[in-house]
């Protein structure tokens, strides 16, 4: 499974600290979502929020897209039109892999997912350009193609724009392409995640503040303990995915230096480092997933008390995110 889309191990990497920028997906106008699991700064500008995660939850932007596809359907059915999402429902959408098998069979998938199969050779794991879902034409194409040419210029409106929509442009063309839409829905469905960088400048600050409460919230303290003494009850040396993360990047920056890119084999001296490397990580997440009672309570922990404190900003800040949301 192909969990990354960086051409290079160093920006594969960067997605794999334990300060990634989750998967970007718009929410409810709620600031107050009774479900812990819920991100209510998230609710309010559009787009998650960067977030100790993990080093299996790593960003999708296939479910980015769809959580886009799902914010466009609503806004045409608004507006009184037809609009079915891609691949909603379709088979080669993208599933969550069970966190105790992934970790059984590629670790926190750091340096089992670093490299490319070509480079990694059939011996050791790599990622597979293979795995990516094909592209499915957009399921409306037939809809709007049997509408009248005015209905067919209203319905594109709504959808990318007057602006955008010529008549000598196929429309298959400003369907399938997902970039296409200066105005409509489609614009105002992207719009809301490009605020996310825009808060970021301004709430840095106070977003990083938010992360420090929550490791060093006494629960999330005592719950690592728990686990870290598990982890070391087992002979295992590093006691986290964070600790393994900060052992393997250096190891794979090492390797990385010897590569030349993602068509070409990797050396055997860094094929050999490569798979010693695999082993111990396998092993390190067996172990950590082992210590916990369900595969992803220390997730669910970690959301909970993000959405504790963040509800905690949200009400000391009120005014300047009123400023900011407009």
């Amino acid at each position: 499974m192909r969990l990354h889309t960086q051409s290079s191990t160093a920006k594969r990497l960067a997605i794999l600290t334990v300060t990634t920028i989750a998967v970007l997906t718009g929410g409810c106008s709620n600031p107050f979502n009774d479900n812990e699991n819920s991100s209510p700064l998230a609710e309010i500008i559009g787009a998650d929020l960067p977030a100790t995660a993990t080093l299996a939850a790593i960003a999708n932007p296939i479910e980015q897209a769809q959580t886009i596809e799902e914010q466009i359907s609503q806004c045409m059915q608004n507006l009184g039109y037809e609009y079915q999402t891609t691949n909603s429902d379709d088979e080669t959408s993208p599933t969550t892999p069970d966190p105790a098998a992934f970790a059984a069979t590629h670790g926190f998938g750091i340096t089992t997912q670093a490299f490319s199969q070509t480079q990694t050779g059939p011996d050791l794991l790599g990622y597979s350009p293979s795995a990516t879902p094909p592209t499915v034409d957009n399921p409306n194409i037939e809809h709007v193609q049997s509408l009248t040419p005015e209905e067919q210029t209203q319905y594109l409106a709504a959808l990318v724009g007057a602006a955008d929509t010529p008549s000598q442009q196929p429309i298959e063309q400003i369907l399938n392409d997902r970039s296409h839409g200066t105005g409509g829905c489609r614009h105002q469905a992207t719009a809301q995640h490009r605020t996310l960088s825009e808060f970021q400048r301004q709430f840095g600050p106070h977003l990083a503040q938010i992360q420090e409460n929550v490791v060093n919230d006494p629960e999330w303290i005592d719950y690592n303990t728990t686990l870290e003494t598990c982890m070391t009850n087992a002979g295992q040396r590093f006691l986290t995915p964070e600790t393994a993360y900060n052992h393997y990047a250096a190891d794979l920056a090492i390797i990385n230096s010897q590569a030349v890119d993602a068509s070409t084999p990797l050396p055997d001296a860094a094929k050999t480092s490569l798979q010693n490397l695999q082993k111990h990580e396998i092993q390190t997440a067996k172990t950590f997933h082992d210590c916990q009672t369900t595969p992803t309570e220390r997730t669910d922990l970690h959301q909970r008390l993000t959405h504790k404190y963040e509800k905690q900003f949200i009400e000391q800040n009120r005014e300047l995110l009123e400023t900011f949301t407009g």
